[in-house]
């Protein structure tokens, strides 16, 4: 916000505000009791036909910024024909801002509320002494429209809060392109708030905006030095230092959500203040008019923890996402040893934040129903970051397990305890966001979130033994799909009917792989092993822990069948990134060739005609990867990947192709049972499950599924003396002393794992 200029020739009108993500959902007993900030006075441009619509002109609002005298007449009807000038009317306007203050700015804070406030009274009292561009303006009812109610929807003239949702980000996006608005503060504020939205045919949406975002506020901090004013000076870097953890924060969501590299380099970590503090907040905990004093105080708690968690994560988001999952950089022995010690420093260094913060406090304060959503959403990232940490560890064991040799199944037992505590922990999350979803909307990023846990959930339900297992893991089956059904955004319809069909891909895999027989319960490794011969102890263990008992749950099947799981994982991560499903040449060969069962065909890459893998295509494609793999890497390393790939050729050299199930069949349409058709009929569409389910009671959620088979304080990891002595070596389990906290943060400042 800037202050107003006063001049004849002027009809501006301000506007400002911006966003990122946070949770969404109403407020409980914390909420303030609503006071409006005016008495809804007859606009004296606003028309009765215009009311009766639910929007008028932006120049109705004094507090609202657009130099008109810039744009002709015919670029002003260009503009009006977008709605690029229409706001909501005062009624309706107040509720918008109600619910950005309410579920935008407690993780966003790129405005001072209280200032907003201030101003947005006085504009109906005379003239306010800020005022704010329509461009920011507009962003800033887009990012909220998500969270009104769809009775005011109707009122603004929109079909429901998709259609509100939509037009605002077109509205935005209009005047984000026109030259009037060069302040590039402001620019990075809106920029911030538009990468909120994502759709179907622009995937890498959200990350441009972000980039864009990031480039502003860069000019902006360059420009700090120009300002003269020592008031404005201090008002304009509070609003600076906000922009740049709120640019972090969302940085950190898309990476870990959507399995993006980062946007956010060294340099621009070099820019960040200190952590935000209460005291940095004092005017918007006693000015809140959506929150009371000790909520406020809260939710400044849990966005410093968030901003704590976001810094730690800088190593885990620069090697885990800027790598190519296709080659991989190829690793000496030295170089693997040193990426596996940096990602057990980054997992310690997150178990120790997650053992010292507030939050698992703070989770259960039921009297602040908005702190525990906070709450649970800043917990929700650091389990995802976990299960991303372990797919990206176990990736790395998988392709370069000579290196481990003997310590194979140690390695990856450990990896696998680790991956299953997180996911339980996160399907506990998202059952809480599932029950909260009923009643209102919830941010875009959950959907994201939910795609790998639904269908660990799947797999889960698919090898149960008993009926009384099936229904138990039935339950979380259902809040989960309930949860993506719940969500009313456009690309929330893309991102279900692809989890359906990695479904599909889960539940042959499931069939022909962890539910084979033991004849056919062979791991590529043990194979590999064997025949090597200097190594059979590690073939014979495997070949026992694999053949001797059925798979029973999706843990088992990542201990067993490591590369099948790390299909469906790389699936998953790669429609997230890139916004479409993978062929098999977009993953590493890898997990597209399993002995015994020889090349996979992607059952989507079938029906839509991808070059099958025995194609010529195919082939040159496979052949071109693996000598450009063998230049890259030493001479050491290409002899190990020669002798693993002539073994594998000898290994299955008449086998086929193998089509994980061609297309007949659907995602869980061929997992779930209709109970009413008995226990081996299949449900007809997996996305309406619950009318075909029969009921259950919530509080039986609990289940063998979701309960926490890991503890770090009782039994399972902490009876695992590898994880022991793990945490014990790297740091011990133990609380941040005065500093140490500080310490590991500022670390990230000068990490190696940094872009440049």
């Amino acid at each position: 916000m800037r202050p107003k200029m006063r001049s004849s020739a002027d009809s501006r009108v301000s506007q400002k505000e911006d966003v990122s993500e946070s949770p969404a959902l109403g407020m409980g007993d914390c909420e303030r009791q609503w006071i409006p900030a005016f008495d809804h006075p007859a606009m004296s441009d606003t028309t009765p036909n215009d009311i009766a619509l639910g929007q008028t002109s932006f120049s109705s609002y004094s507090f609202i910024r657009l130099d008109t005298s810039r744009y002709d007449t015919d670029d002003i009807a260009f503009l009006n024909s977008k709605g690029c000038l229409s706001i909501p009317s005062p009624l309706l306007l107040e509720q918008f801002v109600r619910q950005y203050f309410l579920h935008i700015q407690p993780c966003t804070p790129i405005i001072d509320e209280s200032v907003f406030w201030n101003m947005f009274r006085q504009s109906f009292s005379g003239e306010p002494d800020l005022e704010i561009p329509l461009l920011l303006f507009q962003a800033m009812l887009f990012a909220c429209s998500p969270y009104i109610s769809l009775e005011t929807a109707q009122q603004c003239g929109f079909d429901d809060r998709r259609h509100a949702w939509n037009s605002f980000y077109q509205r935005a996006k209009t005047l984000f392109n026109l030259p009037d608005e060069s302040d590039p503060l402001t620019r990075a504020q809106a920029a911030l708030l538009l990468s909120l939205h994502t759709s179907p045919g622009e995937p890498q949406e959200a990350s441009l905006w972000l980039t864009t975002s990031i480039h502003s506020a860069k000019l902006a901090h360059s420009r700090m030095n120009n300002i003269q004013i020592p008031e404005e000076i201090k008002a304009s870097q509070l609003i600076l230092d906000r922009l740049w953890w709120s640019i972090l924060l969302r940085d950190r969501s898309l990476s870990i959500g959507l399995r993006r590299r980062s946007r956010f380099t060294s340099r621009e970590l070099q820019m960040m203040s200190d952590l935000p503090t209460e005291y940095s907040f004092q005017n918007e905990i006693q000015g809140s008019r959506v929150y009371d004093s000790e909520t406020k105080r809260l939710l400044v708690t849990v966005l410093r923890e968030q901003c704590q968690l976001a810094m730690l994560l800088t190593g885990m988001v620069s090697i885990t996402f800027d790598s190519d999952i296709i080659s991989f950089t190829s690793f000496t022995k030295e170089a693997f040893q040193s990426t596996m010690s940096d990602l057990s420093r980054i997992r310690t260094s997150i178990q120790l934040w997650k053992n010292s913060s507030p939050l698992s406090q703070m989770e259960k304060m039921d009297i602040y129903p908005a702190v525990v959503r906070f709450t649970k959403l800043t917990l929700m990232y650091y389990e995802a970051a976990q299960m991303e940490l372990a797919h990206y560890e176990a990736l790395i064991v998988e392709r370069y397990h000579p290196y481990v040799a003997f310590d194979y199944v140690r390695q990856m037992s450990h990896i696998g305890n680790i991956l299953q505590h997180a996911a339980s922990r996160l399907i506990i999350i998202l059952k809480y966001f599932s029950n909260q979803g009923k009643h209102q909307n919830l941010p875009l990023t959950i959907v994201a979130y939910t795609a790998m846990p639904l269908i660990l959930s799947a797999i889960n339900f698919k090898l149960s033994e008993t009926g009384d297992e099936m229904d138990a893991r039935r339950r979380p089956l259902q809040y989960l799909s309930e949860l993506m059904k719940l969500s009313t955004y456009d690309v929330a319809d893309e991102i279900i009917l692809r989890t359906d069909d990695i479904l599909h891909l889960a539940n042959r895999i499931s069939q022909q792989v962890f539910l084979q027989n033991e004849s056919n319960l062979v791991r590529s490794k043990s194979i590999q092993y064997s025949r090597k011969g200097s190594i059979s102890s590690l073939s014979d263990s495997s070949r026992a822990v694999t053949g001797k008992y059925r798979v029973k749950n999706w843990h088992q099947a990542f201990l067993q069948h490591t590369r099948a799981y790390l299909l469906i994982s790389l699936s998953v991560d790669y429609f997230m990134s890139v916004g479409q499903l993978p062929r098999n040449s977009d993953l590493p060969e890898l997990v597209c060739f399993m002995p015994p069962f020889g090349e996979i065909r992607l059952p989507w890459s079938i029906s839509q005609g991808f070059p099958s893998a025995n194609s010529a295509e195919g082939k040159r494609r496979r052949r071109a990867r693996e000598i450009q793999r063998i230049r890259e890497v030493s001479e050491e390393e290409s002899s190990v990947r020669f002798l693993e790939a002539e073994e594998a050729r000898s290994d299955t050299s008449t086998i086929e192709t193998v089509p994980l199930g061609g297309t007949e069949g659907h995602g869980l349409n061929d997992i779930i049972p209709d109970p009413t058709q008995g226990d081996f009929a299949m449900n007809i569409n997996y996305f309406d499950l619950g009318q075909s389910l029969q009921p259950f009671h919530t509080s039986s959620f609990e289940d063998e599924s979701t309960s926490l088979p890991l503890s770090l304080d009782g039994n399972g990891m902490a009876g695992n003396q590898y994880w022991q002595d793990s945490l014990n070596n790297l740091a011990g389990i133990t609380p941040f002393k005065d500093g140490e906290l500080s310490h590991l943060v500022d670390d990230c400042l000068t990490s190696k794992f940094l872009n440049s």
